[in-house]
């Protein structure tokens, strides 16, 4: 026997709809509901400088959440293999956190030497250490990173040749001032010229 559905009406008008299943047919009983994995992700700012820190948070229904980027300019967060194809977080190791009471938080730095331009991260919470970027809650966050910006410079207007100079100033930069000099110098030749 087939199974079908007949649809029919009664003299009055009334729509009877008669069911009919073969033994072939799944057995509906065993079938379980299945609850999708939710994400929500909030951060505490879309610009920040080289070697600054951005927080996530969030909630979800799953135990972990991973973070991956266009690039590797987010200490310990690893590029995105494949926006298109699963991949297994084991083979490709990121930054991952486990959720509680269905909340977590995320700590990113932005490397040292990451150039200034706009970045993108990507938040998953899938249901296994298998990330399917198609199907599992992701969230994209753009970020731009920032060259610090330096105030209140002033150093001598005549400057030596081939002598050191002492350039005082103010800076937004949690990196160590050896790292700035690059940047330093830069912005002071192009102010003298």
């Amino acid at each position: 026997m087939d199974s079908s559905i007949i649809f029919s009406t009664d003299a009055a008008g009334v729509a009877r709809t008669t069911l009919k299943v073969s033994e072939n047919a799944w057995d509906l009983t065993k079938l379980r509901p299945t609850l999708l994995q939710s994400l929500d992700v909030s951060f505490d700012a879309t610009r920040v400088v080289r070697g600054g820190i951005i927080h996530l948070n969030g909630t979800t229904t799953v135990g972990r959440v991973y973070v991956y980027a266009d690039s590797t300019s987010f200490e310990g967060v690893a590029k995105l293999p494949s926006l298109n194809e699963q991949f297994n977080v084991e083979e490709h190791p990121t930054k991952g956190v486990m959720v509680s009471n269905d909340t977590f938080s995320i700590t990113l730095k932005v490397n040292e030497h990451a150039r200034d331009r706009e970045y993108t991260l990507y938040v998953f919470a899938p249901s296994s250490d298998v990330i399917s970027p198609v199907s599992d809650p992701m969230k994209v966050i753009t970020v731009i990173v920032e060259d610090p910006d330096f105030t209140n410079i002033s150093y001598r207007e005549n400057l030596p040749r081939a002598r050191d100079i002492v350039v005082k100033g103010k800076t937004n930069s949690p990196i160590p001032d050896k790292t700035l000099g690059l940047r330093l110098s830069r912005l002071i030749t192009q102010h003298i010229q």
